[in-house]
């Protein structure tokens, strides 16, 4: 499953691949630079101190795939019959920061 936010003129700030493999699950997450700086100019001209949350929040979200196995599955085993639960964990997080700064979460 791909996962997107999107800006006002449906450009991908952030794509992330959810998907099953063999025996396991795997996250790959893209920040896609061009509309990402224009959000961040765009925040940091309102804020700075919503831009620095937004360059935190997106270096979380490019480092997802590291969420996963380090903190997710901490101590647990990564299988497919997670999947449902870790997109659900996912979504929730995407979702807020749509929220937070007026992005369009997208499913494909």
């Amino acid at each position: 499953m791909t996962l997107f936010l999107r800006n006002e003129k449906n450009e991908t700030i952030l794509d992330i691949d959810l998907y099953e493999k063999e025996d396991y699950i795997e996250l790959n997450s893209t920040v896609c630079i061009e509309p990402y700086s224009k959000l961040l100019l765009e925040v940091f001209s309102e804020d700075s101190k919503k831009a620095a949350k937004l360059i935190k929040k997106f270096d979380e979200l490019q480092e997802l795939r590291g969420w996963l196995w380090e903190v997710y599955f901490l101590g647990g085993k990564n299988t497919n019959k997670e999947f449902y639960n870790v997109l659900k964990a996912v979504k929730e997080m995407l979702k807020k920061v749509a929220d937070e700064y007026n992005l369009y979460y997208v499913e494909d």
